[in-house]
């Protein structure tokens, strides 16, 4: 079972979209006006947390998503959690079959 765990991994390793995720995400590791981005979501996330500070919370994901790299991420990163969701939901079935 194990085995068959590690050919998924490996699966998944080799599919388009990791290798795809891993230059999307030097593109972002590379780019200033991303991780300035990213810092600012953070900050802007704390402040949220501490002070529920919704406004400025808000203008910095807008920001955030409006990068077209950042953008692109996500929407990998979505795929790839998607298809972890259908894996968990196809063991789901077969425990319920026996």
């Amino acid at each position: 079972m194990i085995e068959k765990t590690y050919d998924v991994i490996d699966f998944i390793k080799n599919t388009d979209i990791i290798k795809e995720i891993y230059i999307v995400k030097k593109e972002i590791n590379d780019s200033k006006t991303c991780k300035k981005l990213i810092k600012q979501f953070k900050k802007s996330k704390e402040l949220y947390e501490k002070y529920n500070d919704e406004k400025e919370f808000k203008i910095a994901k807008e920001l955030l998503l409006k990068n077209k790299t950042i953008s692109k991420y996500i929407k990998l990163q979505n795929k790839i959690n998607m298809l972890t969701l259908y894996i968990n939901s196809k063991i789901d079935d077969l425990i319920k079959e026996k």
